[in-house]
Order: C-alpha cells, then sequence, then structure tokens
C-alpha cells in the first residue's frame, strides 16, 4: 500500500520466504541469494511485521547476518516495530523502524520527484541561458576584434593617422615658412 500511493510506477518484485520458524533462518538466505543472482532489483527490503523476541528470531541468526553483509544489492531492513532491533538491522545498509518506514525510505513521494524535476529544468534553463549570453557576449567581442584587426580598417586607421601627420607637418612648415618670410624681411629693412 505505502509503495502504490508514494510510487506506483515502479516495479515490485516479492521474494517470498518464511520470516518466522525453523526453517526461516535458510529460507531468508536463499531469497536474498535469489535476488543477488538474478540482479533484477536496485534495493532489497527485508521486513515483517512485529512480533515477540523469539519469532524475530531468526533475524539474529549469524548465517542471516552474512548473507545480509555480502550482498551485492544495499538492503535496508524494517524488522518489526520501532523499538525492535536484530543484529540483521546493523548490518544492513540502512534500518527503518518499520516495514512501512521502508517503503518511504526506498520511494519518495512521486510529487516530491515531479517537484525535484521541475526545479532542476528550472536550473538547467538559467544555466543554458546563461551559457548562451556568454557565448553571445564572446561572439560579440570577437566580431569587435575582426573588425578592428581587418585590413580595410587598419587601412582606414593608417590612413587617418597620415591625415593628422599630414596637417601637423602641413601646419609646421607654413608656420616656418612665416617664420622665414618674416625674418627676411626684418633682414631686408
Amino acid at each position: 500500500n505505502t509503495i502504490n500511493r508514494r510510487y506506483n510506477d515502479c516495479n515490485l518484485v516479492v521474494y517470498p520466504t518464511f520470516v518466522q520458524g525453523h526453517s526461516a533462518t535458510e529460507k531468508i538466505c536463499a531469497a536474498i541469494n535469489m535476488a543477488n543472482k538474478r540482479q533484477e532489483c536496485d534495493v532489497l527490503i527485508l521486513s515483517r511485521g512485529g512480533g515477540s523476541l523469539e519469532d524475530l528470531w531468526c533475524f539474529n541468526e549469524e548465517s542471516v547476518a552474512r548473507e545480509i553483509y555480502n550482498s551485492s544489492i544495499p538492503i535496508i531492513t524494517g524488522i518489526g516495530h520501532e523499538t525492535d532491533l536484530t543484529i540483521a538491522d546493523m548490518v544492513s545498509d540502512y534500518r527503518a523502524p518499520t516495514p512501512t518506514g521502508a517503503a518511504e525510505i526506498v520511494l519518495p513521494e512521486k510529487q516530491e520527484i515531479l517537484n525535484n524535476l521541475s526545479d532542476l529544468e528550472k536550473q538547467m534553463n538559467k544555466s543554458i541561458a546563461y551559457l548562451i549570453l556568454d557565448i553571445k557576449g564572446m561572439m560579440i567581442q570577437r566580431s569587435s576584434n575582426l573588425q578592428k584587426n581587418h585590413p580595410a580598417s587598419q587601412l582606414q586607421q593608417y590612413s587617418q593617422r597620415l591625415d593628422r601627420i599630414s596637417q601637423k607637418v602641413s601646419f609646421i612648415s607654413k608656420s616656418y615658412l612665416d617664420k622665414f618670410k618674416q625674418e627676411t624681411i626684418q633682414a631686408a629693412t
């Protein structure tokens, strides 16, 4: 129920096993081993409802603890009630307080995932917009550099410099001629 309520698009694989009684230890180990051989799950939830210490004892067996520890698939335990603690809980990748809590840990609410995806989409769009602005700025700068360094542009700049120099030379020579003319007139008189 929790899985269907929170995220009903997932595929749920059940490895049925006894979780109480004489053969429970062997059956739990076999189920974990089968899941690891099949590799059809991203995570395993090892759970059962509450019970007495004797009812939960199979989760304290060394062989179950070793199978959990050696599992290549992460295992979350949700065994018993919040106050129950077994050796299986201690060697698992994560301990949930209850079976429902284990399902809630594995699967966030679908709306939460959709909200996170929406936030990521907004961040990605902002990043792309900034990247486009940066590229546009670089293109404008490079275009400006190309125009500035283009031979026609450089020729125009040299032509302007030549005009300024010519004006200065013309002014200097006119000034020099005027001064020479004045000195000549003064020397003649």
